[in-house]
């Protein structure tokens, strides 16, 4: 009987295929492959606002290098008599009492200085310029007269000083980059224009 039962396990076994261990044998089948383990989670807090998937920050580009002024700076007064000069006009470059420099010049008949403005305490750096000119009359100039003069003219101030003498002015800023020169020009063909109407409202 023993003998029947272990023809018949033989038989099936063989039936089902290789994949059983033979009788009498018992050996296990072989282990799966291992299956990898997870990293374990981070701990590390990130930073308030960033996106745990977002790439890394990228550094910013550099700063570009500062631009060269290009145009006409009052922190350099010759460039300024010299501009006046090749447009025809008289322009000394000279100094105050204060050692500071000022453009003397003439139109027509009317004398005309040049100030710069907004310097340093030894008058350098200056930030921009004021054309002056103005007259000590014979006779008595009234406020309606100056005031009349203010309204019809842009981009000057016309006053009487303390004497009573007619003033007038006209300031122009010059920022980091400068002046473009044709603009400049164009100042300079103004004030001449101003200089000849002042002369007729004074009457000079």
């Amino acid at each position: 009987m023993q003998k029947v039962l272990v023809s018949v396990l033989a038989a099936t076994l063989a039936a089902v295929g290789p994949g059983f261990a033979q009788v009498g044998s018992f050996e296990p089948a072989p282990a799966p492959p291992p299956v990898p383990a997870e990293a374990p989670p981070s701990i590390s807090r990130p930073a308030p606002g960033a996106d745990p998937a977002a790439p890394p920050p990228v550094a910013p580009p550099a700063p570009a290098p500062a631009q060269v002024a290009s145009g006409l700076l009052a922190s350099d007064p010759q460039s300024i008599a010299t501009a006046m000069q090749s447009e025809g006009f008289i322009a000394r470059l000279e100094q105050d009492d204060n050692g500071w420099p000022v453009i003397t010049g003439k139109i027509s008949d009317t004398p005309y200085w040049v100030y710069f403005l907004d310097c340093a305490d030894d008058g350098s750096r200056c930030k921009g310029v004021q054309f002056h000119s103005g007259y000590a009359l014979d006779r008595e100039v009234s406020l309606q007269e100056m005031n009349d003069f203010n309204y019809g003219h842009r981009y000057i101030r016309a006053y009487l000083n303390k004497k009573g003498n007619p003033r007038m002015q006209m300031d122009l800023l010059m920022r980091d980059e400068g002046m473009g020169r044709e603009t400049f020009s164009q100042y300079l063909d103004l004030w001449r224009q101003l200089i000849e109407r002042w002369e007729k409202a004074m009457d000079f």
